[in-house]
């Protein structure tokens, strides 16, 4: 499975995202009516905002990614 890489990314635009990705995640920690386990689970996504992450090329998909297998290849 190919991988896109950090530094394929311009450094500038990886940072809005990651900006405006951690203050969404600050803004659902507010909700009242969270249980321990999903304030937990958002504070650990919060930690995570730009940092790298380790993939195996044999490793599944997550749910919702792309399979390039799927895309018909050019005639």
């Amino acid at each position: 499975m190919p991988f896109i890489k950090r530094h394929h990314i311009d450094p500038k635009i990886r940072g809005q995202h990651d900006k405006a990705h951690k203050s969404q995640l600050r803004q659902a920690l507010l909700n009242p009516a969270l249980t321990e386990e999903q304030r937990a689970g958002l504070q650990k996504q919060l930690r995570e905002v730009g940092q790298k992450k380790a993939y195996h090329a044999d490793s599944a998909p997550k749910p919702g990614a792309i399979s390039f297998e799927d895309v018909p290849e050019n005639q």
